[in-house]
Formats: C-alpha cells, sequence, structure tokens
C-alpha cells in the first residue's frame, strides 16, 4: 500500500492484483476478472462502483442538474486520463433511462 506504479509497472501490478486478490464486498463473487477486463492479454476496461445520493424517482430538473455534474465529473476525469483511456461511460439502472422520455 501507498506506492504508486505507472506504465508498464502499473499494469504488471494490475494484472497480478486481479490474479490474486479477492474482493471484500459479494457484488464480485470471489473474482476481479469481470471488472478488470483481460482482452488477449491486455487490459481493456476497468469497472468502478459507485453511488450517488439521488433517489430514485426524483423530478426531471433534480435528475438534469444532477447528471449535468455527474457529466462534468467525468469530464474532468477523463482530461486527466493516460491517452490509452478512451472512455468513461456511466450508468444507472433506472432513472437514467425514464430521463430521456421525461424530456
Amino acid at each position: 500500500g501507498g506506492q504508486r506504479y505507472e506504465g508498464p509497472e502499473f499494469i504488471k501490478k494490475l494484472k497480478e492484483f486481479r490474479k490474486v486478490a479477492q474482493p471484500q464486498t459479494p457484488i464480485e463473487l470471489s473474482t476481479w476478472a469481470k471488472s478488470i477486463g483481460l482482452v488477449n492479454g491486455e487490459i481493456k476496461y476497468v469497472t468502478i462502483l459507485g453511488k450517488m445520493t439521488l433517489r430514485t424517482n426524483r423530478g426531471v430538473t433534480v435528475k438534469e442538474d444532477t447528471l449535468a455534474v455527474l457529466e462534468a465529473f467525468i469530464a474532468r476525469q477523463q482530461s486527466k486520463a493516460p491517452p490509452g483511456m478512451k472512455h468513461i461511460l456511466h450508468s444507472v439502472p433506472f432513472d437514467w433511462a425514464w430521463l430521456v422520455t421525461s424530456l
């Protein structure tokens, strides 16, 4: 803990972590394989679970404001990301799907 790895050393440590570490929550069961995606030996994606304080079934204006804040946060993170990180995606199972139909 507390060490910083970059470039090839980071990828090596992430692959090692994926292979030997076990999640502490039942969400990922007993492996990180679904959250840290390897394709042909290369890291292709990493899933990071997060939680917002937005309650479900809020009004359109609340959702729009929340989505704007989230997208601004993602844009800031994307600007700091390494060149190989092409996309940061977000999903909210229920409210985002209904937001478009409410506009």
